[in-house]
């Protein structure tokens, strides 16, 4: 499970687990929004990122890009699998 999750700057988490997850393998995707095309929800246009977390061999950092080279605070969706 998870121990932490601390927000490191902008954009970017740093999630810290209760085990090594150095060699997982990780999945990030951007969680919906609450804009609706009429038919439902929308994903907002950015990019999400995942790697190892250099601080610890426990924790993974995820990144989410609100485009233009910006980062944003915006949910991500996280699934380390080991």
């Amino acid at each position: 499970g998870v121990v932490s999750a601390t927000k490191t700057k902008a954009g970017v988490t740093a999630i810290v687990f209760q085990q090594d997850v150095s060699n997982c393998a990780y999945v990030a995707t951007p969680a919906l929004t609450t804009a609706f095309d009429g038919k439902g929800p929308v994903a907002a246009p950015s990019d999400v990122a995942v790697g190892p977390y250099s601080v610890s061999k426990d924790g993974v950092l995820v990144s989410r890009g609100a485009g233009a080279g910006n980062l944003s605070d915006a949910p991500v969706n996280l699934a380390v699998c080991c």
